[in-house]
Parts: C-alpha cells; sequence; structure tokens
C-alpha cells in the first residue's frame, strides 16, 4: 500500500516539474546571452591546472589549436581575450583516470537596480560541461570536448545567424 506521504511527494515532484520552470521564469528577460555585435570574432582563453595533461600529451596550445579550427569552420575567429567583446573560457580539469571540460562564455552584461541606476559588469552568461573518464587516452578527452564546442557553437550560431 502506498503511503500518504510518498503519493504527495509524487505529486509536488509531478507539479515542479510541470510548471516549476514557468513559476520562475520571468516575462521580463530576453536574449539568450550569447547575442553579439560582431560574433565572428570570439576571446578565447584555456586553462588546464595542474600536470596530469602532459603525461597524456594534452596541453594548453593543442586544446586552443582544436577550438581555433573548430570555430574557424563556422567563420569565427578566435582571438586574445582582451582583443574580443566576449571570451570563450574553456576549462580542462584531469584527475586520475577522470576529467572534467568546461565551457563558460563570458561578456559584459548589464543591469538596472530600481532607484539606484544601470549597472555594467563581466558576467557568465552560458555554461556548459561534460565530465568522464579518459582511459589514459587524450584522445577521448579531445573528442569529449569536440562535442561540447558543437554543441555550443549550435547554440551560438542559432541566436547569432538570425536575420
Amino acid at each position: 500500500m502506498v503511503k500518504k506521504s510518498s503519493l504527495s511527494l509524487a505529486f509536488i515532484l509531478l507539479f515542479f516539474f510541470s510548471f516549476g520552470k514557468s513559476l520562475w521564469s520571468q516575462s521580463s528577460l530576453s536574449g539568450k546571452g550569447l547575442e553579439m555585435s560582431d560574433y565572428k570574432k570570439l576571446g578565447l582563453t584555456v586553462v588546464m591546472p595542474g600536470d596530469y595533461g602532459t603525461l597524456l600529451d594534452l596541453d594548453k596550445e593543442r586544446v586552443s589549436i582544436k577550438c581555433k579550427l573548430k570555430f574557424s569552420q563556422s567563420d569565427i575567429t578566435l582571438a586574445e581575450p582582451d582583443r574580443a567583446e566576449a571570451i570563450l573560457l574553456v576549462k580542462i580539469d584531469i584527475e586520475d583516470l577522470a576529467y572534467h571540460i568546461g565551457l563558460d562564455f563570458s561578456r559584459s552584461v548589464t543591469y538596472s537596480v530600481p532607484n539606484k541606476g544601470d549597472f555594467n559588469v563581466e558576467g557568465i552568461t552560458r555554461s556548459l560541461s561534460t565530465t568522464g573518464t579518459h582511459e589514459d587516452s587524450a584522445g577521448i578527452i579531445m573528442l569529449a570536448l569536440d562535442e561540447l564546442l558543437d554543441n555550443f557553437l549550435d547554440q551560438y550560431l542559432e541566436v547569432n545567424q538570425r536575420n
């Protein structure tokens, strides 16, 4: 026999997953956080803390080249961060046989505070990540990076190539 508390919890979870997003979304928000005036130029920063990547023959330069080649296929130039309107941060953490890849899209963000005015700050407006095991193979990590970059590019181009 199912307890009342289990039914109540199931109902609450069903309600949350069905309607929760619309309850917390704000109709005053617009945009996806990926919009750019010149989307064909983007800054790139690659971070790989620790030494484990070197054991796998994986370093910042190899990751940077992979990113630049991937983006150039979509006619996007990855430049030094100080020469771009927005920055894509690629961070790869490797620990033993595990890896974590994170992509953070950072840009200038303006927000308003009633009775105080508008403020402009650098903020992350899109984050994607993946985690897995690499079996002592840089190829597995690079394949996961490739898939993550494809995912980001799909979203980025969808927003910026609209007429």
